[in-house]
């Protein structure tokens, strides 16, 4: 009787023929490099590919789905969204309220402004 790993209880109850049969499966046949594996499965059915198969196998890439691109398309329109205000933003809250003006529109001069609180206030920064 050959001699299996204590902690492989998959074999402890199988014969020794059952065994031989599944040790021609772990090695790899000769035969058997050029083609895919079809020995291992999912509960669910489908294929888990093996070593030789990631090593033989041709790689072919998979499609993004409509949603990613969606995504990207959103994300990208947000930040452009967000650095397009914050330069509207700091100029009204770095620049006073015009004179003669009620929303902060430009003036005579045509800068705009509101609050009138200063580079240091406009920007964030505390020191």
């Amino acid at each position: 009787m050959a001699a299996y790993p204590a902690d492989d209880a998959a074999l402890a109850g199988l014969s020794e023929a059952n065994r031989a049969e599944i040790d021609s499966e772990k090695t790899p046949s000769t035969e058997s490099i050029n083609q895919p594996s079809l020995a291992h499965h999912h509960v669910d059915g489908t294929e888990i590919p093996t070593e030789e198969d990631m090593v033989s196998l041709r790689r072919i890439p998979d499609t993004l789905p409509f949603r990613a691109y969606m995504i990207a398309y959103v994300e990208l329109a947000e930040r452009f969204s967000y650095y397009g205000s914050t330069v509207v933003f700091t100029n009204f809250i770095q620049q006073p309220l015009p004179i003669g003006s009620r929303t902060g529109a430009g003036g005579a001069n045509g800068q705009s402004g509101a609050l009138g609180m200063g580079q240091r206030a406009s920007t964030g920064r505390r020191h």
